[in-house]
């Protein structure tokens, strides 16, 4: 049986009468006009789309419609860079793992690292920061083997290591580091320990640098535990403590990240402005004021106390009091981890005791 279509074109195969041909073009006359008609209207609408979509910041790279973007721009995984700053090789207590062109990153970024790395070596001299993959010089992607690294938010730190003796020794590369603390170097034939020492000073400078804005540091859980482990006995404050505890994180996908820290920033207000599309939590810390030159931010660590961190600064003795009200819900819990016992037990079973983060981004 033939369809409605099938009929329908038969009788067009026989010639066709004058009226049938005059009422045609009347028809195509006619159906040419509300064509064009839903043409101009499907335009006009494409239009006020495109210009909703520019508004909304739809597109991910600067334009002539996005002139004012520039820094980061997008989201980590899909994202461009412009303007960047290399991570300078030379820098204070660092050294690039390869010579390539992936050191590139927001310039408040790429200075945060570098003073981080700085204040490691003054702390204690003669261990190195190894600079793995940041981003390539516009970002961009894809950049194997990353999901991200494209907006120049993210750079991969090596871990310091050292002997089994504790002499610090130029890490050699991309080594499993154990629950132990402990890394086979299978280059050079020999076992290495993670030098818990420096990258907890690490992971200190950079969550107490106001301008690092330091969003997610991806890691094992084995190392997390050790780090968490190590800044209790030192006596570190608890709000820090706190803060690493929560920016720490195995991702799921992603990797184990017992290799390195995968460390990302938080955009800024005036830098969403400018094109940097924020994605994850929101921490708590992280003041939404304009990100101050490296001069004023120091400047503004003399006068709340030289931490670097408006928010680990001398407080009042009515703010004391706030502090302390917001953390009781928590106390039983930190006394815990405080007591000799605790922290003397096996890294791992130390994390097991702290709240569980569920968030499980893609790094």
């Amino acid at each position: 049986m033939l369809d409605s279509t099938a009929r329908a074109r038969g009788p067009l195969r026989k010639k066709a009468p004058r009226a049938a041909i005059g009422s045609a073009v009347a028809g195509c006359a006619h159906a040419g006009s509300v064509l064009t008609g839903w043409v101009l209207a499907g335009c006009a609408h494409a239009g006020w789309a495109l210009a909703g979509c520019v508004l909304a910041g739809c597109a991910n790279a600067p334009s002539p419609l996005t002139p004012a973007w520039h820094g980061s721009i997008g989201l980590p995984g899909r994202g461009v860079l412009a303007s960047g700053s290399e991570v300078r090789r030379d820098a204070q207590g660092l050294v690039w793992l390869r010579g390539n062109d992936r050191h590139w990153a927001l310039p408040r970024f790429a200075r945060a690292i570098e003073r981080a790395a700085g204040r490691v070596a003054e702390e204690r001299p003669g261990g190195t920061l190894s600079i793995g993959d940041v981003s390539t010089r516009t970002g961009g992607g894809p950049l194997p083997p990353h999901f991200s690294h494209r907006s120049g938010r993210d750079a991969d730190l090596l871990f310091y290591v050292s002997t089994l003796e504790g002499a610090p020794v130029a890490s050699p590369g991309f080594i499993h580091v154990g629950a132990d603390g402990i890394a086979r170097d299978e280059a050079h034939k020999r076992w290495l320990r993670l030098d818990v020492e420096r990258e907890w000073l690490l992971v200190k400078a950079l969550l107490t640098d106001p301008d690092a804005r330091i969003q997610w540091v991806f890691v094992s859980d084995v190392v997390k535990a050790l780090l968490v482990e190590r800044a209790l006995a030192r006596g570190e404050p608890t709000e820090l403590v706190a803060r690493a505890q929560e920016v720490m994180l195995e991702p799921h996908p992603g990797g184990v990240h017992d290799d390195h820290i995968h460390i990302r920033t938080a955009c800024s207000p005036e830098e969403i402005v400018a094109g940097c599309v924020p994605n994850g939590p929101a921490r708590r810390w992280l003041a939404n004021e304009p990100v101050q030159e490296a001069s004023e931010a120091e400047d503004r660590s003399e006068r709340r106390g030289g931490t670097g961190d408006p928010h680990l600064r001398r407080t009042t003795a009515e703010e004391a009091r706030e502090a302390q009200d917001r953390r009781n819900a928590d106390a039983d819990l930190v006394r815990a981890l405080l007591e000799p016992s605790a922290a003397s037990a096996a890294p791992a079973a130390t994390y097991a005791a702290l709240p569980a983060n569920r968030v499980e981004p893609i790094p």
